[in-house]
């Protein structure tokens, strides 16, 4: 991980005490021979995040700092969930480039060699990424999806129905949405495919024409199309090359169906955790953009529906 740092929310996170983070992480590090903490790259009230040597080698070092909250994910679940999947990589690896663990058993902290490569942005939403960059970022998302589905992979993190239900209640989307999705979503059956879950520009570093990728308390198995879904959501609105990539791999991979849900799922999802942001000022500049993606994502969405012949 390479890169200005970042003090601050990630995206929509508030930031945490960093005093204390900070003495919270000697704290639990003082006992792990070899270990030196370095500077801070990364701060939210969910993680701290330093870089550090291990018996010579580079490494980022994650301290887990989130409490639970009332209708918030359970971070330290994420938390060893990530340890798991890093473990089982150590193992068997992903064909996609992902950290190496390098201590296991650290309970809130989490040690990895340091993945080379600059991130593909330095906040939730990316512009202006070129068509080289999309095509790594694609790669190594598809390269990730062939990972053998070791248990610790497997875990489902969404509910479908009840994101879709849920999107329709707060009012963002119609009842045809409402039926199109659940009707694509019957559409694709059972089987689910393993992906990242949480491809943010924050999370895709580029190196070389390649693309690693780090934060893997999402990784799991959903609906085909949802990584690519998500970056057509936080990079292509700003980037046509990225959506021209997305739209191609697709097509190529027969994931329409698939990659529609996902697409209105989580535009929903954009708005909903917008409409919640203390930040006045970054609810508004996005309001108008993030109206625009849903019309296109209802419109792909009822195109699948009509191609599925489950409309009729």
């Amino acid at each position: 991980m390479s890169g200005p740092k970042t003090v601050g929310p990630a995206w929509f996170g508030t930031v945490g005490d960093l005093a204390a983070d900070l003495e919270a992480l000697t704290a639990a590090t003082a006992t792990i021979d070899g270990l030196h903490v370095g500077a801070v790259l990364h701060h939210t009230d969910k993680s701290l995040v330093t870089d550090g040597t291990y018996r010579g080698e580079a490494v980022v070092i994650k301290l887990l700092t989130a409490r639970p909250r009332d209708g918030g994910p359970d971070w330290a679940v994420r938390h060893r969930h990530e340890q798991q999947v890093l473990a089982a990589a150590a193992i068997e690896p992903p064909a996609a480039r992902v950290p190496e663990l390098m201590i296991s058993g650290t309970g809130p902290v989490t040690v990895t060699r340091r993945l080379s490569g600059a991130r593909v942005g330095e906040h939730r939403y990316a512009e202006h990424v070129d068509s080289p960059t999309a095509e790594a970022i694609c790669d190594a998302l598809t390269a990730f999806a062939s990972w053998p589905a070791t248990p610790a992979a497997r875990r489902e993190w969404w509910d479908y129905p009840a994101r879709i239900e849920q999107a329709s209640a707060e009012g963002i989307l119609t009842p045809p949405d409402r039926r199109a999705a659940l009707r694509l979503l019957a559409a694709v059956g059972s089987p689910r495919v393993v992906q990242h879950g949480d491809p943010l520009p924050t999370n895709l570093l580029l190196d070389h024409g390649r693309v690693g990728l780090v934060d893997l308390e999402f990784v799991g198995c959903y609906v085909q199309g949802l990584d690519l879904a998500l970056i057509d959501v936080l990079i292509g609105s700003g980037s046509p090359a990225v959506r021209a990539t997305i739209n191609t791999r697709v097509a190529r991979d027969g994931a329409g169906t698939g990659y529609a849900l996902n697409l209105v799922v989580l535009v929903a999802r954009e708005i909903s955790l917008h409409r919640h942001l203390p930040d006045l000022a970054v609810r508004a500049a996005r309001h108008g953009l993030l109206a625009v993606e849903l019309d296109r994502a209802r419109h792909v969405l009822h195109d699948a529906d009509r191609s599925t012949g489950a409309s009729t």
